[in-house]
């Protein structure tokens, strides 16, 4: 088979395979079933998964500001706030409750403005289009909610001091194809590796035997910790592994990239933030409480929501039979 280059050997962060040019441009069309390549979020978007986190959120509420402000980092289709919303409203404490949605896609953010499925809750949403990578002018927030956006950011692949670098090619006949990534054939090695990038510097640190330095993951959870009022916490769900042999599985013309947990935490414990980590079938979730008291307070429920079997995995085992 004859092979063009797309891409000569490069770092693999800097590569095709980490643009979010796919997220920027196609709003919330690529997380909808009908898409031809769906980027997933079944489990992250359902009742179930919203009505966990609220639960964390319930608890905490004497704790809280009277107006909890709720900060969703890349909401896609809004289904996630939606269901959060609506399980507020059957639970009685939606009048405490501003959910903001925000997306970097400008057009996504746009089309959750003229939402149908949340024309019920005008009073308590407002919208932001946000590069969580930049500066964010909100504080005195009280949760923030990221739905697989770690894996969405560059991620480079590290391993004994060494660094992935991949080249890029396709089929020199390959079919027209509107996502050119499902054509595309890759190669890799590994070189050597002393990072000079300030955030890789900054960060290295908390690297140890870990593959994946998901770099850009702890950058944006350390300036979004920022923004959390004195008990606020943050709640991440990330897919549980890759299921492909490489670094990232393909989505549209989208790369979700693997995540490696423990430098993230152990850069946010080294804030003084205290970590939750729980796992399931397929999600991880991650929780950084900002007064290390509130995980303490809300040890039981957390272990019965997140730790037990979980909502999802019982959603999951529904679909099933």
């Amino acid at each position: 088979m004859k092979l063009n280059l797309v891409q000569d050997w490069i770092d693999y962060d800097k590569s095709l395979l980490c643009q979010q040019d796919y997220y920027l441009n196609n709003g919330v069309s690529i997380y909808l079933l009908e898409h031809p390549y769906p980027v997933p979020s079944l489990l992250t978007n359902s009742r179930a998964h919203a009505e966990s986190v609220l639960e964390v959120i319930k608890a905490n509420l004497a704790d809280l500001p009277e107006q909890v402000r709720i900060l969703d980092i890349g909401s896609g289709s809004g289904c996630f706030g939606a269901n959060l919303l609506d399980a507020a409203k059957d639970a009685g404490c939606l009048d405490r409750l501003q959910f903001i949605f925000s997306d970097l896609s400008e057009q996504a953010v746009k089309e959750l403005e003229t939402s149908e499925m949340l024309k019920d809750f005008h009073n308590h949403i407002q919208f932001m289009q946000v590069d969580a990578l930049a500066p964010i002018k909100l504080k005195d927030i009280s949760v923030i909610t990221m739905n697989y956006v770690y894996d969405a950011l560059p991620m480079l692949p590290v391993n004994n001091g060494q660094k992935m670098q991949v080249k890029l090619l396709e089929p020199v006949e390959a079919e027209p194809n509107p996502f050119p990534m499902q054509n595309l054939v890759l190669e890799s090695r590994w070189q050597d590796y002393d990072p000079e990038d300030e955030v890789q510097k900054k960060y290295h640190k908390y690297l140890e035997n870990d593959l994946y330095f998901n770099y850009k993951a702890i950058e944006m959870t350390d300036k979004l910790s920022q923004l959390l009022c004195p008990n606020g916490f943050i709640a991440v769900a990330e897919m549980i592994e890759s299921k492909s042999k490489l670094a990232f599985d393909l989505y549209g013309n989208t790369c979700a990239h693997a995540v490696s947990e423990m430098p993230i935490i152990r850069a946010m414990e080294a804030q003084g933030m205290e970590a939750l980590l729980a796992k399931d079938s397929q999600l991880m979730r991650i929780f950084f409480f900002n007064n290390p008291e509130t995980k303490t307070k809300l040890k039981d429920l957390l272990y019965q929501e997140f730790n037990q079997t979980t909502r999802t995995d019982k959603l999951l085992q529904g679909l099933q039979n």
